[in-house]
């Protein structure tokens, strides 16, 4: 990535911002759609498509030279692992999932896994492991595979370089791997892409154990509601670290924040006591909305509040339906309906904090 200078507060500094948002999105776009490209050229074009994935590769893996690079990395590594879990995606019988380009992207897909210590990055990759590893179509791969110790085979894509613990949201979504290997329903457990999935309801096949028609093991139309309860609140929890991380109209600016949440801790915010969130500012309370303003004493993560209701979300404004499903899913006392294991808070204040996050997201005009 070519180095930039940072231009000096002035009548150009709109300029400066179009300038590093049309850089920052051509080079996100590019390393998302490295993985892809792999398996979509022709065969005498593969060998130039892998030669700039070990570029894309090599580049998150390295250490960068200028402020600049060091600030997009995160956001470039997260592209990549994206790329990664969408190319897995495809079925065997994809016109794009040649044999060999999937088995490559596959041990690429675990390399990366190895390097990356980024626990948003690694949960991407986990999923794109995933998938590459259910059986699809006739012969030894779809044979009864009761045999095989999916735990154990997850656990070792995670052990890849890690001498601590996971971070909470990837040892979930681990758990969830396993289940989605077992059942050989991966859209019960994981998804492609975290706001699409949010944004809407979806829906389920009349015969859920009827086999699949379509050349994606998770289609675009999948919704939430296909999720089980313990994926909902992951993705419902994981959605709300990256709305806080990827505010602003900076690219350099959610990058920096993204950053913050690089560790195996969960901010307090989301781990215990929610109401430093406090989601029902709304733009007008714009000065005690910056980031930080609001957290825990001592909180390093410095993310608090909530955006404002009204700010441009760089991901998705969570929909009432689906944080009345969070407000149910902490309610009652059925095991499937509890707190995740992350969330050291008290169930009512868990709840009440879904309920305003509920309200938020009702046109103002009707809001109590």
């Amino acid at each position: 990535m070519p180095r930039r200078r940072r231009a000096a507060a002035g009548p150009d500094d709109a300029d400066d911002q179009v300038r590093e948002e049309r850089r920052w999105t051509e080079g996100v776009a590019r390393a998302w759609l490295a993985p892809l490209l792999v398996g979509s050229v022709s065969e005498e074009r593969s060998r130039a498509a892998r030669r700039n994935l070990e570029r894309w590769l090599q580049f998150v893996r390295a250490e960068t030279a200028s402020r600049a690079e060091s600030d997009m990395r995160l956001s470039l590594e997260v592209a990549l692992a994206q790329g990664f879990k969408y190319a897995a995606n495809r079925r065997r019988r994809h016109p794009h999932a040649h044999p060999e380009a999937r088995a490559y992207l596959a041990e690429r897909a675990k390399e990366m896994l190895k390097d990356s210590h980024f626990w948003f990055s690694r949960l991407t990759l986990l999923h794109a492991l995933c998938l590459w590893s259910l059986p699809d179509g006739p012969g030894p791969q779809s044979r009864d595979r009761r045999d095989i110790d999916h735990q154990a085979l997850v656990r070792h894509w995670l052990g890849f370089g890690r001498g601590g613990p996971q971070h909470a949201f990837v040892a979930e979504a681990g758990k969830l791997a396993v289940l989605a290997l077992q059942t050989g329903k991966p859209e019960r457990f994981i998804w492609i892409d975290e706001s699409g999935v949010a944004a809407k309801i979806g829906s389920r096949p009349a015969n859920p154990d009827a086999p699949r028609k379509h050349n994606l093991w998770i289609p675009p139309s999948t919704g939430w509601t296909a999720l089980h309860p313990r994926a909902q609140q992951l993705l419902a929890d994981v959605l709300l670290l990256l709305n806080l991380a990827e505010r602003g109209a900076h690219p350099s600016d959610r990058s920096r924040r993204l950053h913050r949440t690089d560790s195996n801790d969960l901010p307090p915010c989301l781990a215990a006591d929610r109401k430093p969130l406090d989601p029902t500012r709304t733009v007008g309370m714009a000065r005690t909305s910056e980031p930080g303003s609001n957290c825990k004493h001592g909180c390093h993560f410095e993310l608090c509040p909530y955006p404002p209701k009204g700010e441009v979300s760089y991901r998705i404004e969570l929909s009432e339906a689906f944080c009345r499903r969070q407000q149910t899913l902490v309610s009652g006392a059925s095991l499937s309906r509890r707190a995740a294991t992350w969330q050291h808070t008290v169930p009512g204040e868990l709840k009440r904090f879904w309920r305003q996050m509920g309200q938020r997201a009702l046109p103002t005009e009707i809001e109590p």
